[in-house]
């Protein structure tokens, strides 16, 4: 079954609370280019969910809440950028990382007969169901890491170039490493950005559909 690649979002979960949004926007415009820059008027005792900065690229953008850093790239992401991102995090700033996750969201054009498929025919065939969510966690070892491999699946549209809007199936899948062990805080960049790659390997790995 195709599947149309809509966005990639990598999480750093920090480890303690971040304050400094100027000078995170100070080293990240040195190495990625000057952009805008949104500080965004939130309370300082706003629940930590709520982002307080956001720098918009081109292709991507950078949303920074106090207690992660969000990147959300249209479609894939970019090695490169990655790399640099993470080094003003871990070499410049010194900010410890606590976990990292890796997320695709995707859009298959089909029907809910999909999804359908999956359940007990004696349990739904006299039952008029107009709508199905699914989602699953299975607990895998990534990179020596024990993960959460989620599987989300839930209708939706899409709007294409031309204003013409699809019917079909939101497909998330999401990789991230649990709460309940950290990183360790000697991590290297490297090894960080190899592990990023792994769970990108295992969105690719589908359970339901």
């Amino acid at each position: 079954m195709k599947k149309e690649l809509l966005r990639t979002q990598i999480a750093f979960f920090l480890k303690k609370e971040f304050n400094a949004f100027e000078a995170f926007a100070l080293e990240i415009k040195k190495v990625l280019g000057e952009t805008e820059t949104r500080y965004l008027p939130v309370p300082t005792d706003a629940p930590v969910q709520f982002p307080r900065l956001i720098i918009d690229y081109k292709t991507f953008n950078i949303q920074v809440f106090k207690n992660r850093i969000d990147l959300f790239f249209q479609e894939n992401y970019d090695q490169e950028t990655l790399l640099k991102v993470i080094n003003v995090l871990s070499s410049i700033l010194g900010l410890p990382i606590g976990r990292v996750g890796f997320v695709k969201t995707l859009f298959v054009e089909s029907d809910i007969m999909t999804l359908k498929n999956l359940l007990p025919e004696e349990k739904i065939k006299s039952l008029d169901i107009k709508e199905i969510n699914l989602r699953i966690n299975v607990r895998r070892t990534i990179g020596g890491f024990k993960c959460n491999s989620i599987e989300k699946i839930d209708p939706g549209n899409v709007t294409k170039n031309t204003n013409l809007v699809k019917s079909g199936l939101i497909v998330s899948k999401d990789c991230n490493t649990i709460a309940e062990e950290a990183l360790p805080d000697n991590l290297e960049s490297t090894a960080l950005q190899t592990l990023i790659k792994e769970l990108d390997d295992e969105t690719k790995i589908f359970i339901l559909i």
